[in-house]
């Protein structure tokens, strides 16, 4: 546009490129090591299929991983209330007939 003398507002064609193709935007994050999401492209739906397959599995691993040391802890705490309540409960009723 510049090129014909037609002023304009907007980003130039390769800024544009960002906004409007989501394969070049992720190259871009990941030539000049911005964060973005894991990403790959695809031409196979099976591979693609597969990725996210592969992607979803982590995912779930990770979310395992982080939330198992608080369950543990949790069911632990749980239990030891229980076996508290039992031992009361035995305490109270040892004189009871």
């Amino acid at each position: 546009m510049c090129e014909t003398g037609i002023p304009y507002f907007g980003p130039c064609k390769q800024a544009a490129m960002i906004e409007s193709n989501k394969e070049f935007a992720k190259q871009f994050m990941t030539r000049f090591k911005l964060p973005t999401a894991k990403w790959q492209s695809f031409t196979d739906a099976d591979e693609a299929c597969h990725f996210i397959r592969r992607l979803i599995v982590t995912c779930l691993w990770i979310i395992y991983l982080c939330l198992m040391p608080s369950f543990w802890f949790v069911s632990r705490f749980v239990l030891v209330l229980c076996q508290l309540a039992v031992l009361n409960n035995n305490q109270n009723n040892s004189g009871c007939r």
